[in-house]
């Protein structure tokens, strides 16, 4: 299981400041799971990249997962909590290549991976056919090699229907229903934003500690994050008590 201290995971917070919510992910990997490079994470599957935050954020937070949605027919806040496990059992290893063969159009293509989501995502307008475009391995009419760009609508959207099948992992939705009204709904639960709020709120919260006990007792953050949680939350106690 992947083990990062206190003050790698500072590091790491403060890194990631300036960078898209997505590199900010792909930096926790590496770190966490050094016998990939970031190069290499970023080439993963989502379904696996997503699993393996999944592991890191059952270490650092537990297991344990509470989401806030609004019904979106009454407006009631509805709380859901679940386990990492309820995600986890989702989860299947994706196939490697996907095949379509119609209207004599022959496509094999791939799944969309964290660098091909970094690469168009500067580019708002014009994202989803970048991605798609970058996905198709190899296009064929009727036996003569095409680009991704001229396949027609209704073909592009046959891959992009059967996309999701190739890694079911990849999207997890959640089922809501509202006990106000009645609705009924999904959400999705995206790990790269959840775990990465997380990591925001403990940084504070931790910084806040040092600054407290380091004002208190003359200690430097190096010695007060080597403390055990449960001794620094103690020491901090004492010393704003």
């Amino acid at each position: 299981m992947p083990t990062l201290d206190a003050s790698t995971l500072l590091s790491l917070w403060e890194a990631g400041a300036g960078e898209l919510l997505l590199g900010r992910a792909l930096s926790l990997l590496p770190a966490a799971y050094p016998e990939r490079s970031m190069a290499e994470w970023a080439r993963a599957p989502i379904g696996e990249r997503d699993s393996r935050l999944l592991d890191l954020r059952e270490c650092l937070f537990g297991s344990r997962l509470e989401m806030l949605a609004p019904c979106p027919r009454c407006g009631e806040m509805l709380e859901l909590n679940f386990q990492t496990g309820d995600v986890r059992a989702r989860a299947q290893a994706p196939e490697s290549l996907g095949h379509l063969a119609r209207d004599g159009y022959e496509i094999e293509y791939r799944l969309p991976a964290s660098e091909d989501l970094l690469a168009v995502a500067n580019d708002a307008e014009h994202a989803a056919n970048l991605l798609f475009d970058r996905c198709i391995v190899r296009a064929r009419q009727n036996g003569a090699e095409i680009a991704a760009a001229a396949l027609p609508d209704q073909i592009r959207q046959a891959v992009e229907s059967e996309m999701p099948a190739l890694d079911p992992s990849a999207e997890c939705q959640v089922a809501l229903e509202c006990a106000r009204c009645g609705h009924q709904w999904t959400v999705l639960f995206d790990i790269v934003s959840y775990l990465w709020s997380e990591l925001e709120d403990w940084a504070q919260r931790t910084l806040r500690d040092v600054h407290a006990l380091a004002s208190a007792y003359g200690w430097s953050e190096r010695e007060i994050l080597s403390l055990s949680p449960g001794r620094r939350q103690l020491y901090v106690e004492l010393a704003t008590g």
